[in-house]
């Protein structure tokens, strides 16, 4: 979720956030994110130059609310190092804003065509993952583990997982986690 906005750029990066989630990076406009951030088609153009620098802004300031999240939950698991109340906490963290992950997506997409944007997507991907990785060897004494590998797919399975609850609301999406805690503990 974006936090709370300070200034009118700050104000314009939430507002493109909240209209990418809703109508996609093609159907958001410059002219769009003016009428919804109720500013001026010239003070967008004054903070950024294209459509694709707005984007990119909003995908920092996601890729800085995942990493915080991460440090939050690293800093439990350094604290607690109980593995099953840090998997928990996970859950609720990773998935609170389910729509995060549909902006996620949407960059995803976006980024297999545009070699700028996916040079930014793949950046959050690494970041996420060195945190997953650091995390998971706080949690994981066992010799010979690859916390790399893990934390890469544990990346993979929490997009998954959110993928498939945005599109089958009736995904049991707490079974599938509750097997993939299990998954991952068969590690320690």
């Amino acid at each position: 979720m974006i936090t709370e906005p300070l200034n009118n750029r700050d104000l314009i990066i939430a507002k493109t956030h909240d209209l990418l989630i809703e109508c996609g990076i093609k159907n958001t406009s410059m002219k769009r994110v003016a009428q919804a951030a109720g500013v001026a088609p010239g003070l967008i153009h004054y903070y950024f130059k294209s459509k694709e620098e707005l984007i990119l802004a909003v995908l920092e300031e996601a890729k800085g609310q995942c990493l915080q999240d991460w440090d939050e939950i690293l800093q439990q698991a350094k604290d607690n190092r109980q593995i099953e109340h840090v998997l928990k906490l996970g859950k609720e963290r990773l998935f609170a804003d389910l729509e995060l992950y549909r902006l996620r997506f949407e960059l995803y997409s976006n980024g297999l065509n545009n070699s700028n944007l996916k040079s930014h997507v793949n950046a959050l991907l690494q970041e996420e993952q060195r945190k997953i990785a650091e995390l998971s060897t706080h949690l994981v004494r066992k010799e010979g583990v690859n916390h790399e590998a893990i934390a890469a797919t544990l990346t993979a399975a929490f997009d998954g997982l959110a993928l498939r609850k945005l599109t089958d609301e009736s995904f049991d999406l707490d079974a599938a986690y509750e097997t993939l805690s299990e998954m991952y503990l068969s590690f320690t």
